[in-house]
């Protein structure tokens, strides 16, 4: 037989003492999650936690704020620069960060909301257009994301 797996829990800020109680009666740690879109689904388990307590039993005190609605930082920028301390942001986001100029800071992908990716182009199978190369010339609807020009553009 196998040996046992021992298993340690996750300890979250306000259980490093191994007791919520002793953490009641310090201050909360202020956290902010930039959200990318105003409140939708995708975002329900963070609304859902604070409704339940979850965060304030944690040592938790966190804002959850809609992304910027005049776009000039995204929520991961808001990260880079220290406006945010989480962001949700699509795959190209940490990408980008990953490989852009060396002065940016790296942001690192911790979690993910969703299975699957959800930004991709499609079309109609009818359309006879299956690969990027055939999207040449062609228009498509977009939400208008900052780093998806530079994308398209070298597909």
């Amino acid at each position: 037989g196998q040996a046992p797996r021992s298993s340690s829990p996750v300890k979250l800020p306000g259980q490093a003492r191994g007791s919520s109680e002793l953490r009641r009666h310090a201050m909360p740690e202020k956290i902010v999650v930039c959200l990318d879109w105003t409140p939708n689904t995708n975002h329900s388990g963070f609304f859902v936690a604070a409704a339940d307590g979850l965060y304030e039993r944690a040592g938790l005190d966190v804002e959850l704020r809609s992304a910027d609605a005049n776009h000039q930082l995204t929520p991961a920028r808001q990260v880079a620069a220290g406006q945010a301390d989480f962001a949700v942001a699509p795959s190209e986001s940490a990408i980008s960060f990953s490989t852009t100029d060396r002065d940016v800071p790296r942001l690192v992908a911790v979690a993910a909301l969703v299975q699957g990716d959800t930004s991709a182009i499609a079309t109609l199978e009818s359309s006879g257009i299956d690969r990027p190369a055939k999207l040449a010339g062609k228009r498509y609807a977009s939400y208008d994301g900052r780093f998806e020009d530079p994308i398209v553009s070298q597909m």
